[in-house]
Formats: structure tokens, C-alpha cells, sequence
């Protein structure tokens, strides 16, 4: 299932970026004159400068808020979450752009920001930094009815995910399964979710 969301997010990352006409990309400060690219061309960089990012942020907090392409597309919060990005970088986005944790990543499929790093296996703080500015997307479904919490591979993740909806626990997705069905059979989880799943 993470599989498949992930290569769900990719197709729609890679059919925004096949689509665009470099022309027309956000462009984000025409006159900037410091180092030339806009965040989402800092983003889009196959190894990305995560010190760049930062300073970019610090400089020009109105582009945490903008789409990579002037039609949409994904946000700088998601293309972090999916580039890996650390935690002090989540955390420059949302200071600069609070409802960015808010925002889906794509309307089809219900996907949240929350939702992204938890099945991406960001770690703990990353997810502690998107939870605590948007709470209740613990308690979103994604298109199969999935919570974050089904997602959770790791126990500090699933606490917090507990925590933040505790009927999380007992939610069943459109096949029927439990939080504790999916990370049984994921081999991306760790036995301490199971245990905490099953208390």
C-alpha cells in the first residue's frame, strides 16, 4: 500500500515536471538578485542543498507557500517531506507557511502532508513538526480509508499518532483492516508497533 501511494505521488511529480514549460515555472521573486533560483528550483535539485533551502525560506517566506508550477502542483512541504528533507527545514516551511500542513497533496487521493511523511518513514520529529501544526489530519482518511496510524512504522510515530486520535486504534479502512492488520504484514514496521497497537 505505501508502494502504491508513493509511486502515486511520484507519477503526479513527475507529470507536473513533464508538463511544464521551464518558461513557465513559478518564478517566485523576478528580482531577486541573490542566488538566482526560487525554492522550487532549489528543491528540484538531485542532491538538494538543504542550507540553501533554509536561507531561501529565511530570504523569501512567501515561496513556502507557492506550488512548484503556476498551476498547481505539489507544495515545498510535500517535495520535502518526499525529498527526505531534516527536520529544521519542515520546520522553516511551516513557520513561513502554517496552513501548509493543511494543504493535500493531491485532492484524489486525500493525501495530507501527515499522511506523506508517515508513509514516507520520516522520522519522529519531522512527523512530531507536521502533527503539531495540523492535528486533526491524525484523524483523516486517506482514499482507502487508511489513517496515518496505518502507516506508522515505527512506535514513536504510532504513539503520537495515538495520542493525537486515539480511536485511531479501532479506525478500519475500506477493506476492513485495523491500524495493527497493516503493520503485521509491512515489512517496513517494527515489532514494538504491533505490541503498542495490541495494548
Amino acid at each position: 500500500m505505501l508502494s502504491i501511494i508513493h509511486s502515486a505521488f511520484r507519477s503526479f511529480i513527475d507529470g507536473v515536471e513533464g508538463n511544464v514549460d521551464n518558461s513557465q515555472t513559478a518564478n517566485f521573486d523576478d528580482t531577486s538578485s541573490d542566488s538566482g533560483a526560487n525554492l522550487a528550483e532549489i528543491l528540484d535539485n538531485d542532491q538538494v542543498d538543504w542550507d540553501a533551502v533554509e536561507n531561501r525560506i529565511a530570504s523569501h517566506p512567501e515561496e513556502a507557500s507557492s506550488p512548484r508550477t503556476p498551476g498547481g502542483g505539489p507544495t515545498p512541504l510535500c517535495v520535502a517531506i518526499d525529498r527526505d528533507a531534516p527536520p529544521q527545514v519542515i520546520a522553516a516551511i511551516l513557520a513561513a507557511h502554517p496552513r501548509a500542513a493543511r494543504e493535500l497533496v493531491h485532492w484524489h487521493s486525500r493525501l495530507t502532508p501527515l499522511y506523506l511523511a508517515v508513509a514516507r518513514g520520516a522520522p519522529p520529529k519531522v512527523v512530531r513538526l507536521i502533527l503539531n501544526a495540523h492535528p486533526a489530519a491524525a484523524s483523516q482518511p486517506v482514499f482507502n480509508g487508511c489513517l496515518p496510524l496505518h502507516a506508522a512504522s515505527d512506535v514513536e510515530t504510532a504513539r503520537m499518532l495515538i495520542e493525537a486520535f486515539p480511536r485511531g486504534v479501532s479506525w478500519r479502512n475500506s477493506q476492513g483492516y485495523l491500524p495493527l492488520h497493516r503493520v503485521s504484514y509491512a515489512a517496513d514496521s517494527t515489532p514494538d508497533v504491533v505490541e503498542l497497537l495490541i495494548e
